[in-house]
């Protein structure tokens, strides 16, 4: 019964799939450490930060930015992590790179250009996993100059996956960014528009990220803590706080999922996205649709109880969901 189901959300997914779509605005490169919550509590820049301290121990995530020193420290620390292409463009990308969508990156940078962020997993002693990431984003995430897309290009897409807005270190970073989107929309009113939220960190690029990258989003992804950082609330009150504006709602989370509203293919679509994160936490690698129908009729159920790589699911999981949703 669940295989059938499976592979329904397969066939529906490879319909609706567009051939191309659009990753902005932050790629970086993934330092994965797997470490223990000991270990990280003995880190300086764990130490001075009381509410990350308290994500630690909690097992909740946190992302913090970090200055060169702190990346020098770090990198002498920990001189042998996994590196993965990573941002929650980047993620994205990868996921419809593997899909068989051709992945449009925006900003384009060289691979020495990128950004790190150090990915620390761990777990503790319930067994509860999570992980801290810290960002090391030296230059600004969009150029002062600004970038523009080949008309051509920009009209013959029909999805946007755009994320990174938690990381830009200004309102005025953000309010080019949206000045960007707008432009995009105006020259392709049919592009969809889906943005992925994140650990904000400072006040002002949060309000700003409201009030100028929502509304002309067509859908948001987030977790409980990014949906309690855009509202201040918790559960359904957390529903009824949302910023007027706000699209469509997807919410992820390593237990459930939901849209809101729920339209006609969401179910399809929320299966085929967590099929994609079943597969990708249990091999640590992306699926094409032919080892995702392979996995899906050998796999009874999708939760994976020791998950090989977990950095990025999140991403994963709105990428599939936006890429397979009815346009």
């Amino acid at each position: 019964m669940a295989m059938d189901a499976y592979l329904c959300a397969i066939k529906y997914a490879k319909r609706s799939i567009p051939k191309s779509a659009l990753f902005a605005f932050n790629t970086c490169i993934d330092a994965v450490v797997k470490t223990t919550p000991q270990m990280l509590l003995c880190l300086p820049l764990i130490q001075k930060d009381r509410h990350v301290r308290e994500a630690v121990l909690s097992s909740l995530q946190r992302e913090i930015t970090i200055d060169k020193e702190e990346l020098s420290f770090l990198r002498k620390t920990f001189p042998r992590p996994q590196y993965r292409i990573g941002g929650q463009a980047g993620q994205a990308a990868e996921v419809a790179r593997a899909l068989g969508v051709l992945p449009i990156i925006f900003p384009e940078r060289k691979k020495k250009e990128l950004p790190i962020h150090y990915v620390f997993e761990y777990c503790n002693s319930l067994g509860m996993c999570n992980r801290i990431i810290a960002s090391y984003e030296p230059q600004p995430m969009i150029p002062q100059a600004g970038l523009h897309l080949p008309k051509r290009l920009l009209r013959s897409l029909s999805h946007a996956f755009l994320g990174g807005f938690h990381l830009m270190k200004s309102k005025e970073e953000i309010m080019q960014s949206a000045k960007i989107i707008h432009a995009w929309k105006k020259q392709n009113p049919h592009l969809r528009i889906f943005v992925e939220l994140g650990d904000f960190q400072k006040k002002e690029v949060l309000a700003a990220a409201k009030k100028y990258v929502l509304p002309p989003a067509d859908c948001e992804g987030m977790n409980e803590e990014e949906l309690f950082l855009l509202t201040g609330r918790h559960g359904i009150d957390a529903i009824k706080k949302l910023p007027k504006g706000t699209g469509k709602i997807l919410f992820h989370s390593p237990n459930f999922s939901f849209t809101l509203p729920k339209d006609e293919g969401d179910e399809q679509a929320l299966l085929f996205a967590r099929l994609v994160c079943s597969y990708r936490a249990k091999y640590g690698k992306n699926p094409s649709f032919s080892s995702l129908a392979k996995y899906a009729k050998t796999s009874p159920s999708l939760h994976i109880e020791n998950p090989k790589f977990t950095v990025g699911l999140g991403d994963a999981f709105s990428c599939a969901y936006f890429l397979a949703a009815k346009r």
